[in-house]
């Protein structure tokens, strides 16, 4: 029987295949994706959550933005990594 999970993330490139994973492996039920600001701001990596779900076909999982900065410490986007 598949795990029901909630992926949590801050989609950059890793986290983007992270979500195809978790979305193609059959031992997963994802049911929904949260993100958070992180390596970039909440609002790309809540964006980047819908591209890449779209991208790759992946349908009936919500997506839902959650906290735009860390809880304890300042949130530093890797701009230099993930760009503006």
């Amino acid at each position: 029987m598949p795990k029901p999970v909630i992926l949590d993330c801050d989609p950059g490139h890793d986290d983007v295949f992270a979500i195809w994973l978790a979305a193609g492996d059959p031992e997963i039920d994802l049911r929904a994706i949260t993100t958070v600001g992180g390596n970039g701001l909440l609002s790309h990596t809540t964006y980047n959550a819908r591209v890449v779900t779209g991208l790759a076909g992946i349908t009936g999982v919500p997506i839902a933005p959650g906290a735009a900065r860390p809880l304890v410490r300042v949130l530093t986007p890797a701009e230099s990594i993930h760009g503006a």
